[in-house]
């Protein structure tokens, strides 16, 4: 009868032993397939961070070719986001406290009204903007700069702008130079004491004339653009400029065409 007893003692302390260490086993497997997990989803995260790293890096690199920045407000928080070269267009330290109400005092007196109503209206209206504006940077540069709000609607109301900022200073300079070259031209062909006049390719019609041609021709420039030499000339001379005027263009050199005296018609 005892070793009965014993027998089953012992059945039951193994089988007490052999569930704990299949409960041991499975929770090792358990902690090992949370920590396979766990280090799985840290991969995922790392390689998302990288990705995204990688994309800000981009993004930075473009932004700084094309001399744009990027920027989000976030309304009605009005937490505003940059990129870097928002910073460097604008002379600002990198990460610094940056308020929508310090850009608009850095732009002239004379553009600020646009500015602030286009800001205005994007805010309260959803209009999205395009303006380009005289600005001072932090570092005291006079630029211009164009300026793109988009707004961003959710359940009838405006969430948030993204825009960007872009310095066409050089732009402008080139702008200006070719306006103060144009105006120069003008006044050449307007003052040189020689009619000269333009006339278009397609129907011969007069399309510039200067001061000069205006005396010699007894017509005043109103009169004489839009017009073709058979609206002007008899009709004998008409065709006889014509056909010079057809030479001209069916060259490529510089045509010399003798004098004869002019008849109006």
């Amino acid at each position: 009868m005892m070793h009965w007893v014993v027998q089953a003692m012992v059945f039951v302390v193994s089988a007490l032993v052999i569930v704990y260490l299949l409960r041991n086993h499975r929770n090792k497997i358990e902690v090992v397939s949370k920590l396979s997990s766990d280090l799985a989803r840290l991969k995922a995260q790392a390689e998302l961070a990288d990705t995204m790293r990688r994309s800000e890096e981009l993004l930075d690199q473009t932004g700084e070719l094309a001399n744009v920045g990027g920027w989000e407000l976030e309304l009605p928080s009005r937490v505003l986001r940059r990129t870097a070269q928002f910073y460097r267009i604008l002379d600002l330290v990198p990460e610094a406290a940056f308020r929508v109400e310090e850009a608009f005092n850095s732009i002239s007196a004379a553009a600020r009204p646009a500015i602030m109503t286009a800001f205005q209206q994007a805010v309260g209206k959803g209009t999205p903007f395009d303006l380009e504006l005289p600005l001072t940077t932090a570092k005291g540069r006079r630029i211009w700069l164009r300026a793109i709000g988009r707004p961003q609607v959710e359940d009838h109301r405006v969430v948030r702008i993204t825009g960007e900022l872009q310095d066409i200073t050089t732009r402008k300079q080139e702008e200006d130079a070719l306006r103060q070259a144009q105006q120069l031209l003008d006044s050449i062909v307007e003052h040189i004491p020689v009619m000269l006049f333009v006339k278009r390719a397609d129907d011969l019609r007069f399309e510039l004339f200067n001061r000069e041609g205006e005396a010699m021709l007894g017509y005043t420039r109103a009169e004489l653009l839009g017009k073709n030499d058979h609206d002007l000339f008899p009709a004998a001379q008409a065709d006889a400029f014509t056909a010079a005027d057809r030479e001209v263009l069916a060259s490529t050199d510089v045509t010399e065409i003798a004098q004869e005296p002019v008849r109006i018609a």
